[in-house]
């Protein structure tokens, strides 16, 4: 009895050692065409700060940042605005628009037109602390 069990442990260890190789992969097939080269885009960054003096109306507050020179056409620019309380390598940017939270109910946002992003502050009082903005201006081809 002993010497079938053998037999069956070494059929089975053959069996396994065997479907353990590796298959040999067949030649690479042909190389097709190179497809067309997409459109490039660049982008430019501008960091500008709003002291609390200087947001300009009486609700919403705005603060325009211009000239902006990436920005010479806005029907094909794509623009991004982020906001942070405080600048360098700790400072958190946040994409807006958004509540800020610096009152209740307030809401920063932006809009855009050719060489200029006006920053707007919907809320009670223009914000009294010092923010820093980021636009980010992806021109298209």
């Amino acid at each position: 009895m002993k010497a079938i069990n053998y037999i069956i442990i070494l059929a089975a260890s053959v069996f396994i050692f065997n479907s353990c190789t590796k298959d040999v992969a067949g030649p690479t097939g042909p190389t097709g065409p190179q497809g067309n080269q997409g459109s490039a885009s660049s982008y430019a960054l501008t960091i500008d700060s709003i002291q609390p003096s200087q947001w300009l109306g009486s609700g919403p507050y705005y603060f325009t940042i211009a000239p902006v020179s990436y920005l010479t056409t806005s029907n094909s620019n794509i623009v991004e605005v982020y906001y942070s309380l405080s600048l360098g390598q700790l400072g958190v940017y946040y994409e807006l628009p958004l509540s800020p939270n610096f009152t209740t109910a307030d809401w920063l946002y932006f809009n855009y037109s050719n060489y200029e992003v006006n920053v707007l502050y919907a809320g009670t009082a223009a914000p009294t602390q010092q923010i820093y903005v980021k636009v980010v201006i992806i021109s298209q081809p």
